[in-house]
């Protein structure tokens, strides 16, 4: 699926990846600086020094610049007419969390092998921190994206009546369909009146084709009765 925003819609999603992992990593320097108190002057043993809390709050880091790095680069190479179509917040929600899950599975693989194999009788007092901190910023992650992003919202049905109405040619169009009209910051090239359905995914609201790898398009549907005209009836 091609789908193509606005120029707004993708800098507000850039704005937002940047702030729901900042906030994440926010979260899990404080669960790190409870942990670190605790940690100070304690002997680590020569298998801990690779997994303290500290060090898996710079694993979880790692992971969200790897994230953003994979999220640029995808951006990049799905660019077309010179612009970059930032990857929208689905695509985000499984980048971020799933490479910060990866974090929290390294450091529960550490305990299990300290646990099982090397009886380490003082595991989870030795280790809980690291787990925490990377916990704390998978689910800071998962709470903003599943809030604000719906990322598994996903519903289409088939528009029988669609026709483009008005266009500048260049950013701006609007689309008659199904008796509601759609307002697009965004050329509609390829619009074809005959393959067309409407998406919701996530928290947008799309224009597609019906092929096998459709083209989409973010706009606003309009309500069938503005708010002012209710207002004033």
């Amino acid at each position: 699926m091609v789908i193509t925003y606005s120029l707004s819609e993708t800098v507000n999603m850039f704005l937002r990846e940047i702030i729901a992992s900042g906030l994440a990593v926010f979260c899990a320097w404080c669960v790190l600086c409870l942990f670190s108190d605790q940690e100070r002057g304690k002997e680590v043993p020569v298998s801990m020094k690779k997994i303290t809390s500290k060090s898996a709050f710079s694993y979880f880091i790692s992971s969200q610049i790897a994230a953003f790095t994979i999220s640029l680069v995808g951006s990049i190479l799905s660019t077309k007419w010179d612009n970059i179509v930032w990857n929208d917040e689905i695509r985000q929600f499984y980048l971020h969390v799933g490479f910060g899950l990866g974090t929290c599975v390294f450091c529960l693989l550490v305990i299990l092998h300290e646990k099982f194999i090397k009886r380490n009788s003082n595991v989870y007092s030795d280790y809980c921190g690291s787990l925490a901190v990377s916990l704390t910023g998978v689910f800071v992650l998962s709470a903003l994206y599943l809030t604000f992003s719906l990322p598994f919202h996903y519903e289409e049905r088939l528009l029988n009546d669609a026709s483009l109405v008005a266009s500048d040619g260049v950013e701006n169009s609007v689309v008659f369909a199904d008796g509601r009209y759609w307002v697009f910051e965004l050329g509609l090239p390829y619009f074809k009146q005959s393959l067309l359905k409407e998406v919701r995914r996530g928290r947008y609201q799309l224009i597609c084709t019906t092929e096998k790898k459709p083209t989409c398009w973010s706009g606003k549907k309009l309500p069938e009765k503005p708010a002012s005209l209710k207002a004033s009836s």
